[in-house]
């Protein structure tokens, strides 16, 4: 799997929640782009999506402080746990307000260099 593409659909929150944590439950060696393009996502839904993400690359059963330095570690090192290959989370297309992404979400966020708005 190079290519995962989840694009002009309609999901509520829950629905991309359950997505996103089933591809993130198994590794993905050579996913290298996260196509979520034209679905009508907002800021939160992004948000949600990223720190699915991002925790499914920490070791369940962490308490608070191991799993924050665990997140720093692997958005420092830019190794996504399950998805090392993974340099492109793609949301063109969605409810994009792009100074309020960047300053929200791609400036900030431990993934936010991996996005395309």
């Amino acid at each position: 799997l190079v290519l995962f593409r989840m694009n002009g659909w309609m999901f509520d929150k829950e629905q991309i929640s359950k997505i996103m944590t089933c591809l993130c439950k198994t590794a993905k060696p050579t996913l290298s782009v996260l196509d979520l393009g034209s679905n009508q996502l907002d800021l939160n839904d992004a948000k949600t999506i990223l720190d699915i993400i991002l925790r499914s690359s920490v070791i369940a059963g962490s308490n608070d402080e191991s799993e924050t330095k665990d997140l720093i570690s692997i958005a420092n090192s830019n190794h996504i746990g399950k998805f090392p290959a993974l340099n492109e989370i793609n949301f063109v297309g969605n409810y994009i307000n792009y100074s309020s992404w960047r300053e929200n979400l791609v400036d900030v966020h431990p993934l936010g260099s991996l996005l395309v708005i």
